[in-house]
């Protein structure tokens, strides 16, 4: 099990099943974001304290630090339902190529700062559905 606490966290698994447990939504937010290295979805878990419905889409834009919550709501784009999560790929900007986790707590359909999780899952492989939710 690794946890992320407040603040920007890099959290690296090993070989095997691995959970990656992040309590807070505002401990994985906006650009205070927590780093996946290694993310297994045919192995491994993410425990964020609440049900996910499903991982329900991919989206792409260009995001940049600099304006990282303009551009990652704008590159979600009706990609998020409430209750569920979409990975969002960074086609362009000073952030292109990162990948996003976003999960929409607050059930509003779209990417709200401090309020949704968002995690960089770099390196990730498999396909992430709401199976690698617990």
């Amino acid at each position: 099990m690794l946890t992320g606490g407040g603040g920007q966290d890099t959290l690296t698994g090993n070989a095997g099943a691995d959970t990656f447990v992040i309590a807070s939504a505002s401990d994985s937010t906006s650009t205070h974001y927590d780093i996946v290295t290694d993310f297994d979805a045919t192995a491994d878990s993410f425990d964020l304290g609440l049900s996910i419905g499903d991982v329900i889409g991919t989206a792409s834009g260009n995001i940049n630090s600099g304006t990282f919550d303009t551009d990652l709501g704008a590159a979600i784009n009706d990609a998020l339902a409430g209750g569920n999560a979409a990975l969002i790929t960074a086609s362009g900007g000073n952030l292109a190529s990162e990948v996003f986790l976003v999960v929409d707590v607050d059930g509003n359909h779209q990417y709200d700062m401090g309020t949704d999780f968002v995690i960089d899952v770099k390196n990730y492989t498999g396909t992430i559905s709401s199976s690698n939710f617990i």
